[in-house]
């Protein structure tokens, strides 16, 4: 029988419980890595909408709109967003991903750069 060090004999539940931690470790970090890797933020789903944002647009470049990216699922938005008129005509009214979205963070409004709708 295994000793402890102050003498003490390791009882019956206390060693399933030693022999069960590497597995109980296994299950806890298999659980983080998987709620880790779930989209909370809804970032890849094809639920935002490039919206005109009127009370923004005194900030905007001559020949640019103001926008709002707007995700009326989660009601989350991120503004402060400009980009060409012809392009903000063709994007209105439709769905796309917040992560296929690339700004350019030098200057303020961001810039949209590049975006992909949905094809749905």
């Amino acid at each position: 029988m295994k000793q402890r060090p102050e003498g003490r004999a390791i009882e019956g539940s206390e060693l399933s419980f030693a022999m069960n931690k590497p597995m109980t470790f296994l299950v806890l970090l298999t659980a983080a890595f998987t709620w880790m890797a779930c989209d909370w933020e809804r970032l890849d789903k094809c639920e935002w909408y490039l919206v005109p944002e009127e009370k923004h647009a005194h900030l905007v470049h001559p020949g640019h709109v103001a926008v709002c990216l707007r995700n009326y699922t989660t009601k989350k938005q991120k503004c402060f967003l400009e980009m060409g008129l012809d392009e903000a005509q063709a994007a209105y009214g439709k769905k796309l991903r917040y992560s296929s979205v690339k700004l350019d963070k030098s200057v303020m409004p961001r810039k949209i750069l590049k975006y992909s709708l949905c094809q749905e």
